[in-house]
């Protein structure tokens, strides 16, 4: 914090010395934003696309929005996200999933939730799949740069895979970190595990990888690596899917 207000201090005598007008710079906002209170809501939009031709010709767009409110009491997480790619005039990616997760605290470290997330997978012939779990977590690690939680709680899935319906009672167990490497970037996983409680030999794994970091006050660069397994697939499809995405994104 010494060297913080020793770099603000010259950077502001230097501009009045030199008459400059009072524009202030990006790094001027970034070391600003860390002596100011942190909003309670972010949001997210985020786009990204790249292009291959000449031995391959390989498209892939992808695009996300996320929003998410940490109140004392109140939480809120809405996410959407989308990709679709093709390879050669062929879709190779057509991919969408959405979450809405809000929790109420108990206290600083305890928490009821409710946590809905919905999938399409036209590569993986999964028409939808939306899932409703109600339950209970905690942290572990709570505090202004770092959190982990645990969360487990029964719920109900609806899907239509291969043109098959199914719906089912399933469990729910879920862990999500975050850090606050810098005051421009941040750092954060998850896992979850999703079994039917009818038959534990069918579930659904799912897990995320992140990282993003600003390039001014505004724009940033995010990179995200997704898994997603299901040990029952469609028929001829295959059970692991592994996605790598990149993007630029305008954090509000």
């Amino acid at each position: 914090m010494k060297h913080s207000g020793l770099i603000i201090g010259v950077l502001v005598l230097g501009s009045v010395w030199a008459g400059a007008a009072p524009v202030e710079s990006d790094l001027l906002k970034t070391l600003k934003s860390t002596t100011d209170e942190k909003k309670p809501w972010e949001l997210t939009l985020a786009a990204g696309t790249a292009l291959n031709s000449g031995n391959s010709d390989t498209r892939l767009s992808t695009a996300c929005a996320i929003y998410e409110y940490k109140g004392k009491v109140h939480e809120f997480l809405f996410s959407a996200d989308t990709a679709y790619g093709t390879d050669k005039g062929s879709a190779s990616v057509d991919n969408s999933n959405g979450k809405a997760d809000y929790h109420f605290r108990f206290s600083k470290l305890t928490y009821a939730l409710a946590d809905v997330t919905g999938a399409r997978d036209g590569i993986a012939d999964l028409q939808y799949r939306f899932i409703a779990s109600p339950g209970l977590g905690f942290y572990a690690i709570k505090n202004d740069t770092m959190s982990l939680g645990f969360e487990a709680g029964p719920g109900f899935l609806v899907e239509r895979k291969g043109s098959v319906d199914d719906n089912a009672w399933t469990g729910r167990v879920a862990e999500r970190g975050e850090w606050q490497a810098l005051a421009t970037s941040k750092i954060w996983e998850s896992v979850e595990y999703v079994p039917h409680l009818d038959d534990f030999e069918q579930y659904l794994i799912t897990a995320e990888a992140g990282v993003q970091s600003a390039i001014t006050t505004l724009l940033n660069v995010r990179l995200v690596v997704k898994d997603s397994y299901d040990n029952e697939p469609a028929p001829g499809r295959k059970s692991n899917d592994v996605s790598i995405m990149g993007a630029l994104a305008i954090r509000l």
